[in-house]
């Protein structure tokens, strides 16, 4: 029931949170894609959108623990997303602490949210830094392929040559806010985060600790058989000549003012005509009462008095059959057979940047 409660606080918190990370992201976008050739101006504003990034990536953890968000599984190169990592910490953690890499160069993708492999490296990487911050010592990071009862596994390796976690502790370290870290230091949610993830992908987890030695965590992740096109982690950054204009017109329903203004000015950006409404209640208004027409309707999920499927449902029940997106801030694992029955074109997790919404918006748009 802890647990549970818990889980309901954190997916709570991540709702509201990304609802304020939308405009930040969204109008540094739509500055971005009226920057032209000011270099400088340009610079800054990516500096704002992939800190906005990086927020909506910790939101991303807390959805994780939270068990609302499982993350969209496609092959991933773990690969990649240890360099990218690798290269964050070179210039970001102390010289007194050295890192060291033993990476295999075959290493088959997993099946996996990329976000969530960035994570457990991320977590797993800090541990390591707090545990070393005061003495130094070495980082290691390493990637290998291994077989366990007849199935192939991804390992990702991540040691130091810290303090060690004492035996007593070691039975405790996954658990939410159980930390024995300084004040400041920590949440005691990062290896909680580590495990939740680790488990929705079939995994396993292993740590090997000696106090005054230093401390190795093993994850294995099932590796996926044929490379296909995996993915790393990236951030695009919008400009006027990569995105395709769109002509059409689009309904947005939300009940975040500043959501709907931030999503209002994205669309339009895009070339399209757009009309908004607060609600379903005004959304109803303008489709059934006042037989208005749009080509696309971008609908919030979570609104009072109704929810964005159950607008869908009386949309249809009313003979409408317009293309929806809905948007969410705190549970993009929908009913996909649902999606297919009431025609829903995409979930997408809000806050929806540029690129995101530029693909979606092509599923129903032609140039």
């Amino acid at each position: 029931q802890k647990m549970e409660a818990i889980a309901t606080l954190a997916g709570g918190i991540a709702h509201d949170f990304n609802n304020i990370l939308a405009p930040i992201m969204g109008y540094a976008e739509i500055l971005l894609m009226r920057a032209g050739s000011d270099e400088e101006l340009k610079s800054g504003l990516k500096k704002i959108f992939d800190s906005a990034m990086r927020a909506k990536e910790i939101v991303a953890q807390i959805l994780t623990f939270s068990r609302s968000r499982e993350g969209e599984a496609r092959p991933v190169s773990v690969t990649s997303i240890v360099k990218e990592v690798i290269k964050l910490l070179s210039s970001s953690i102390p010289k007194t602490i050295s890192i060291e890499t033993d990476i295999r160069e075959d290493i088959p993708p997993v099946v996996a949210d990329p976000v969530h492999i960035h994570q457990i490296l991320m977590n797993l990487c800090t541990n390591a830094f707090h545990a070393m911050e005061d003495q130094g010592g070495t980082l290691f990071i390493g990637l290998d392929v291994v077989e366990k009862k007849g199935v192939k596994y991804v390992k990702l390796t991540v040691s130091d040559t810290g303090q060690g976690i004492p035996s007593e502790h070691l039975h405790r370290i996954f658990e939410p806010y159980f930390t024995t870290k300084k004040l400041g230091k920590g949440t005691g949610l990062g290896l909680a985060i580590v495990h939740g993830i680790v488990e929705v992908y079939n995994g396993h987890l292993r740590v090997d600790s000696k106090v005054g030695q230093g401390t190795t965590f093993e994850v294995l992740l099932p590796a996926r058989d044929g490379l296909g096109q995996p993915e790393g982690l990236e951030h695009d950054h919008p400009s006027s000549e990569s995105i395709t204009r769109f002509s059409g017109s689009i309904l947005v329903v939300d009940d975040e003012d500043a959501v709907r203004r931030v999503l209002k000015g994205l669309v339009q950006e895009l070339g399209l005509d757009v009309e908004t409404a607060s609600n379903a209640k005004e959304a109803l208004q303008l489709l059934v009462e006042q037989k208005k027409t749009y080509d696309l309707i971008i609908t919030d999920q979570t609104m009072p008095g109704m929810t964005g499927i159950e607008l869908v449902k009386s949309l249809r029940q009313s003979g409408i059959e317009t293309p929806v997106i809905i948007c969410t801030g705190y549970n993009s694992k929908m009913d996909k057979r649902m999606g297919r029955e009431l025609r829903i074109v995409d979930f997408l997790l809000k806050p929806v940047d540029v690129a995101t919404l530029h693909r979606t918006l092509k599923k129903v748009f032609k140039r």
